[in-house]
């Protein structure tokens, strides 16, 4: 459903991912779990029944935490690489 209303429109991983990231900063207060997931749900103001929305529960913080580390390393290495190519390292 794309078009010139796009921007508008989020798809459902795109708001999960938001959720998940809101989730992150709940996590030394209440753990990997469910608990975290709802409170990240009501943080960027939707209902804590959104944790509905994950199959796999607090595995699904625990991959998407995962997921942001390995895009920040990936970042990390291609930058350094970049200035290994550039004779700067």
């Amino acid at each position: 459903q794309s078009g010139e209303h796009g921007e508008d429109y989020e798809t459902e991983e795109q708001l999960q991912a938001r959720i998940l990231t809101s989730a992150l900063e709940f996590v030394p207060q209440h753990g990997w779990t469910v608990e975290a997931i709802a409170a990240g749900a009501e943080n960027v103001g939707l209902s804590s029944a959104s944790t509905g929305m994950f199959n796999n529960g607090a595995g699904d913080l625990v991959l998407h935490f995962v997921a942001q580390c390995n895009a920040q390393l990936a970042e990390t290495l291609a930058e350094q690489n970049n200035l290994v190519q550039l004779g700067q390292a």
